[in-house]
């Protein structure tokens, strides 16, 4: 995994080396261990690699097999081994150890702007073709790498990182105030295709890019497939799960192609079950990461989190949360070049900067496990809605005899109930509220969460988000974040998982984990993580610096400092759940916006 960016002319004009020079210099940061260039003419291709995987230590890039088409690549494949197969049907010549980078690249002489409906992943790339002069670009289908563009002039600037494009002379740096409005109320941009400058657009996941003649076109090249639980209906449920276990080891393993790897370890199914699966790669060494309070906050899931490890026999690291609060007052912050969610102090950074300082680039989390089989609720609810209840009566006769407990109808109940729309929490500006129809977005952001939970894993910003936040160009830390669950071969699996009884309370997770497991976190329900601890810290007055916040004059256009006062003045009377819209959003805005007023 690594830093990209590129530039093409106009037809006629030849890319500025200084100009390049500076397009360049941001990626050294994201790519420690090599840098190259390359550049002919109107197209200029630079690249930085951080190696996290096995084969890409062996990597060089930008890549060509032929001179006249050039690869850039932030890229990790999944299901090589299918891929290379089919490749050599189509007369590729590959070896079994060919880095990500040469598959995508053979992928694009055999199927051409077709090729990302034949990739899995996490990738970023972009082909120059100097036989058509046409630049190709496409990424994953969750967005887990970023991917950005700009037209300046006649040119267009893109890359994976923020600072690249900024670093050209021509691009206007002015803000975009409807996605600082987006962040403040949601924690991120609803749009897929705009970021917090305005000249600078995203391509959205699942989305490739061609440009060529001038023209900038974009289309989707991945879909979600429709739940079908036809052909899953006449398998048995052995079958049902081998079937489904294949699929998520699949998933684990090709994440584990490295010397070393770290998994977030708590003590539910989730992160549990991807350890133990971990423990499966011949060629990775295994850690795990655990994080909580010490005295801040009540926490008892480093001690489910050591009784996995413990039964595994994988070596267990204990992080305190509290020295984030008082090692140096007020705690670290981070300042990436756009606003992220939990801008000061983050689990990822807990974990991450210990990897870094033990030279593991690689940390596999559960993001998602609570989604990917989570439909079972949200199905039942639909035939409530529906008023389908001869088939409700059958799934929940079904669920009785492979449980022997009462369905939860309850809960498809609730589920299946209108939700009130909250108010806006952010104490946003009145006038800034207006002019950006603010209120409008907020009713446009809760409408766009579809009731099936897997559905939003493919579409909804706040994932891609989160991706985002966790890679180098928001961390600044040499380690990759890995996430098994995002994973389009489960997700495609799922569609195909009947509900009742495998999507109910993560029953397939739990059967697959049997053997695997000790068998009280098998049967462990779900635990709710308990109080904020900024909130815990910022009500016990041990985060100083709260107390100037309203002071921000960056904040003013946006915030409205009087409110926000208020807030801070009676911050033990705050909901925890509210802490983070109406006080930390607000400082890392203020935060990043000082820092915009810097100089690159």
């Amino acid at each position: 995994m690594t830093g990209i960016a590129g530039m093409v002319s106009p037809r006629g004009a030849e890319v500025d080396p200084a100009v390049a020079g500076a397009l360049a210099a941001p990626l050294s940061r994201l790519g420690p261990d090599r840098q190259d260039q390359w550049r002919s003419g109107r197209a200029f291709l630079a690249h930085a690699l951080l190696a996290t995987t096995l084969e890409e230590e062996r990597d060089q890039q930008p890549l060509t097999f032929d001179g006249e088409v050039f690869l850039i690549a932030d890229a990790r494949i999944d299901g090589r081994e299918a891929l290379i197969d089919d490749l050599r049907m189509a007369g590729r010549t590959i070896g079994a150890d060919a880095p990500d980078s040469a598959l995508i690249l053979h992928a694009w002489h055999v199927w051409a702007e077709a090729a990302p409906e034949h990739l899995i992943g996490d990738f970023a790339f972009a082909i120059w073709d100097s036989r058509t002069e046409t630049l190709f670009a496409a990424r994953d289908q969750f967005g887990t790498v970023p991917f950005y563009f700009a037209r300046v002039g006649g040119s267009l600037v893109f890359g994976n990182a923020v600072p690249a494009l900024l670093a050209h002379p021509g691009l206007d740096r002015s803000l975009n105030p409807v996605a600082i409005g987006d962040y403040l109320m949601f924690g991120h941009s609803l749009d897929p295709r705009t970021g917090f400058h305005r000249d600078i657009e995203r391509l959205p996941p699942a989305h490739c890019l061609t440009f060529a003649d001038g023209a900038i076109r974009t289309r989707r090249y991945w879909t979600l497939p429709e739940a079908d639980y036809r052909e899953a209906a006449t398998r048995s449920a052995d079958e049902v799960v081998e079937r489904f276990r294949a699929v998520v080891t699949a998933a684990v393993r090709d994440r584990t192609r490295a010397a070393r790897v770290a998994t977030t370890l708590s003590g539910g199914m989730d992160s549990t079950l991807i350890t133990a699966l971990a423990m499966g790669a011949p060629s990775s060494r295994i850690d795990s990461y655990s994080f909580g309070g010490d005295w801040l906050t009540p926490d008892t899931e480093r001690h489910w989190a050591w009784r996995c490890a413990h039964h595994l026999g994988v070596p267990f690291h204990s992080i305190s949360v509290e020295p984030g609060y008082l090692d140096p007052p007020g705690g670290p912050w981070r300042l990436p070049p756009e606003p992220r969610m939990e801008l000061k102090y983050s689990s990822f950074h807990m974990v991450g900067d210990r990897l870094a300082a033990a030279g593991n680039r690689v940390l596999l989390m559960g993001m998602g496990g609570d989604a990917i089989v989570a439909a079972g609720p949200h199905h039942w609810a639909g035939l409530l809605r529906r008023r389908a209840y001869g088939p409700l009566f059958r799934e929940a006769l079904a669920f009785w005899r492979h449980d022997h407990r009462r369905p939860p109808l309850r809960t498809a109940w609730l589920r299946s109930r209108p939700v009130a729309l909250r108010p806006i929490t952010a104490p946003l500006d009145p006038d800034f509220v207006r002019e950006h129809r603010l209120e409008e977005r907020w009713r446009e952001g809760h409408a766009a969460l579809a009731r099936d939970p897997r559905e939003n894993m493919a579409v909804h910003p706040f994932w891609t988000e989160m991706f985002v936040a966790s890679h180098p160009e928001s961390t600044g830390l040499p380690v990759r974040a890995r996430q098994p669950f995002f994973d389009v071969r489960l997700l495609e699996a799922s569609m195909r998982l009947p509900p009742s009884p495998w999507q109910f309370e993560k029953a397939i997770l739990r059967t697959i984990g049997q053997g695997l497991l000790p068998d009280d976190i098998v049967r462990r329900p779900k635990t709710v993580f308990g109080v904020n601890p900024g909130w815990e810290a910022a009500r016990r007055g041990l985060e100083p610096w709260i107390a100037d916040l309203p002071l921000a004059a960056e904040l003013d256009g946006y915030i409205d400092r009087k409110r926000l006062a208020a807030i801070v003045a009676d911050i033990g009377s705050l909901p925890p759940q509210q802490y983070s819209s109406a006080v930390m959003l607000p400082a890392s805005l203020a935060a990043w916006l000082r820092r915009q007023r810097q100089p690159l």
